[in-house]
């Protein structure tokens, strides 16, 4: 059984299936040279309209006169002998912070060295007392607040 080949109408048809395809646009060269002229044209415009004043000429700008050059000169070196002071200053401030700071660090090292002797003979003190039933003073009787707390939790 032979098929054909449809061409027009009906489902898979090739029109059907080229129906979602553009024609071809063809190139013209007088629309070309028309878009070059106007485009041409636009640049030309925009850069006269940003340029109104002539490339060689200069704006007036009257020269400052010596005392206000000399007056300039002055308030220049004002405001860098201000600048100097400031500078100065901090630098002092930044020495004694780091002095602070070096300070505060070996501060900070000695009383964590305290902290751990202090938690080591606590330590030893509990095991000595649970060990022993009870709390047993190396250096004679325990401190007043000591005995002030024992004696309560007797009397309870």
């Amino acid at each position: 059984m032979e098929r054909s080949h449809r061409v027009s109408g009906g489902h898979g048809s090739i029109r059907g299936r080229l129906s979602g395809i553009r024609p071809v646009r063809h190139w013209k060269p007088g629309k070309f040279w028309l878009r070059v002229a106007v485009a041409g044209t636009a640049v030309g415009a925009f850069s006269l309209a940003l340029a109104p004043v002539p490339a060689g000429a200069k704006l007036y700008r009257p020269q400052p006169s010596f005392n206000e050059l000399v007056a300039q000169a002055r308030l220049l070196a004002h405001q860098i002998d201000a600048l100097s002071q400031q500078y100065d200053g901090l630098q002092v401030q930044l020495s004694e912070t780091r002095n602070a700071a070096r300070a505060a660090a070996t501060t900070a090292a000695r009383d964590k060295a305290a902290l751990v002797g202090g938690m080591a003979r606590v330590s030893q003190i509990a095991a000595q007392s649970y060990m022993g039933g009870g709390y047993d003073p190396p250096f004679g009787s325990p401190p007043p607040a000591t005995r002030r707390a024992s004696s309560t939790a007797r009397r309870s």
